[in-house]
């Protein structure tokens, strides 16, 4: 099994059961591997591995979301291209957000709060850049892409809890009307 593999694991163990919630015996049950294994994959033991987790989602953001946003193609079809992706990605909400089920026990940790905070810098990033696409000056634009980040991720944990992913499909509607609202 790669690195790679394995962290496509994690992340989705650390999504069902959170990083408090997820024991080493679950990790090894879920990548068919030793403790010492994954020990020799990752030294710091769980906390390395959430944090890499976290890298990884952090790199995905930036290299797809982003490169995807910053293409040529028109800004309908980026649009319908990311929300594709995110839907795919979050499972229509079924799947928590890494954020909600990895920073709340570990907010203290410089490691996690900086990964944490580029994820979420990233992720605005990527609808400011829509927003600006569909003529929203830069402070209007600013106000949508921080509007649609806080939406979607409360839909995620709203999902969760009420276990009702018809509230994430209606705020990622909401999303991109907003984005397209220029006015």
């Amino acid at each position: 099994m790669t690195r790679i593999e394995l962290i496509q694991i994690l992340i989705n163990e650390f999504r069902k059961f959170g990083y408090e919630g997820l024991s080493l015996r679950q990790i090894s049950q879920a990548t068919g591997l030793g403790k010492a294994s994954l020990y020799h994959y990752f030294p710091g033991g769980k906390k390395e591995m959430a944090f890499e987790v976290m890298k990884a989602a952090n790199s995905w953001i930036e290299k797809d979301l982003q490169t995807l946003v910053s293409s040529d193609l028109p800004p309908d079809e980026r649009l319908e291209s990311l929300i594709k992706i995110l839907k795919e990605f979050y499972q229509n909400g079924k799947n928590a957000c890494l954020l909600d089920v990895m920073t709340i026990d570990n907010c203290s940790n410089d490691d996690f709060y900086l990964e944490s905070r580029n994820i979420l810098k990233n992720l605005t990033n990527i609808f400011f850049t829509l927003a600006k696409e569909y003529g929203q000056n830069e402070t209007q634009a600013y106000i949508t892409a921080q509007t649609a980040l806080s939406l979607l991720q409360g839909s995620l944990i709203q999902s969760r809890i009420l276990q009702d992913t018809n509230i994430f499909e209606q705020q990622f509607n909401y999303v991109v009307r907003l984005l397209k609202n220029s006015k």
